[in-house]
């Protein structure tokens, strides 16, 4: 089975344990799961760079809890394979260029919702952490900066360096010509 990465974390790992355990039937509304945390517990299957909490909300099939290993996915093996070069446009933080990313690699970097009091909103984690882009410039239409993945992303692990591009003209080598004065007939 191939799992689809343009779901959602949860959803994701859901279709892999399903995938392993075709008998559980799992849905991500049958449990939920903790922040994943580095695996080095050497009891545990060694190859398995990840282990996360699985718990059963009630009524709906399962008792528990339970640990469970798995791999998540290094961001910069994903990047050795595809594109990291992105037009920033007007991208001024990485949410804003994330949509990019996804499409380029078919998958689905969710970014982190900032808690806002004045709606209620409240902090949620992302598969990634949100930094305000370097800004390529005419001189040096290129530059680099670095993708981290969040630590509670389930799906995600490491860093990645990508790099941004612009077509963006140098206002200075684009306006030549001096004004010739402002003019009122």
């Amino acid at each position: 089975m191939s799992l689809d990465f343009t779901k959602a974390g949860p959803e994701v790992l859901v279709d892999q344990i399903n995938a392993d355990n075709p008998a559980a039937a799992m849905t991500t509304a049958m449990v939920s799961f903790s922040a994943p945390w580095k695996n080095i517990d050497p009891t545990t299957k060694a190859s398995y760079n990840t282990v996360v909490e699985i718990t059963p909300v009630l009524g709906q099939g399962f008792t528990g809890p339970m640990t469970y290993p798995y791999n998540r996915i290094d961001l910069a093996s994903l990047f050795n394979v595809s594109n990291s070069t992105y037009a920033v446009g007007s991208a001024v933080t990485l949410s804003d260029l994330i949509d990019q990313i996804n499409t380029a690699l078919g998958i689905k970097l969710v970014s982190p919702i900032v808690a806002d009091p004045s709606n209620g909103a409240r902090a949620v984690a992302g598969d990634f952490i949100d930094i305000t882009l370097p800004q390529p410039t005419a001189k040096k239409p290129s530059i680099n900066f670095v993708l981290t993945a969040d630590p509670a992303s389930l799906v995600y692990t490491g860093s990645a360096i990508l790099t941004l591009t612009t077509t963006a003209k140098d206002l200075a080598a684009t306006i030549a010509v001096a004004s010739t004065g402002l003019v009122h007939a």
